[in-house]
């Protein structure tokens, strides 16, 4: 997973403010957010594929483009927020570990991360340059999107499948609890890692596929996406859960 960092100029473009106190941004430990994608066979099972000759027989992702931003660390008593215009994460789907951005947190301990997926606003536009504009421009194509998946769906045995562009609206704050608290201290760098399951993003629970190309199916494929999010500490960068 090939992440294009578009936006993120640390000392531009991330400022944090506590919720319930002013936060000095100087100081701290150094926080790595990274993404990777985990990777699985979409593939239908034998029975789905005979009783629906016409459904896909399996699903290939090829990228997938996200929005988000309001990235928060939550302490006990107070959060610290890293505000920023819409951060555009363009994936190659591919299970590699890369990064997101990096940042300072003071000491403490932190309970849980939120931040949002996030259709573009008005407001976002305003705040930025005519240079930046081209980025968000297939999130605003007809409507406001979120997310912006690209593949390939194969049914009936074909060897070529036919390509699909799955678009969602979804606008939600996810919140992730730490299994632990993730505990900074004494300026040791810290890495979180964000993954997203897209195995799951097409299964129909039933060894069938849902179909991309078919509007009737995206609520239940937004459901599968956003149930396919997790957040993790992970400061031996492997991309699993420490």
């Amino acid at each position: 997973m090939k992440i294009s960092i578009f936006l993120f100029i640390l000392s531009v473009l991330v400022s944090m403010t506590g919720c319930d106190s002013p936060t000095d941004t100087s100081s701290g430990s150094l926080v790595t957010f990274s993404a990777r994608t985990i990777i699985q066979p979409v593939t239908a099972g034998t029975s789905a594929r005979l009783m629906s000759a016409a459904g896909p027989d399996s699903i290939r992702l090829s990228r997938v483009r996200i929005l988000l931003r309001d990235i928060r660390f939550d302490r006990d008593s107070d959060s610290v927020e890293y505000r920023t215009l819409p951060i555009v994460l363009d994936l190659q789907v591919t299970s590699a570990l890369q990064d997101i951005f990096v940042g300072f947190l003071p000491d403490g301990n932190y309970r849980r991360v939120r931040f949002r997926v996030h259709r573009i606003e008005d407001e976002d536009l305003r705040n930025v340059s005519p240079a930046m504009r081209p980025v968000y421009n297939d999130f605003l194509a007809g409507d406001r999107y979120s997310i912006i998946a690209e593949g390939t769906v194969f049914a009936g045995g074909s060897a070529t499948g036919e390509s699909f562009v799955y678009r969602s609206r979804i606008d939600e704050e996810q919140e992730h609890e730490f299994a632990q608290a993730l505990a900074i201290s004494g300026g040791s760098p810290v890495t979180v890692t964000m993954t997203l399951d897209t195995g799951a993003w097409f299964s129909d629970g039933s060894g069938g596929l849902l179909d991309p190309r078919v509007a009737d199916n995206s609520n239940s494929i937004d459901d599968r996406i956003k149930a396919s999010i997790d957040l993790f500490e992970d400061n031996d960068r492997n991309g699993s859960d420490d």
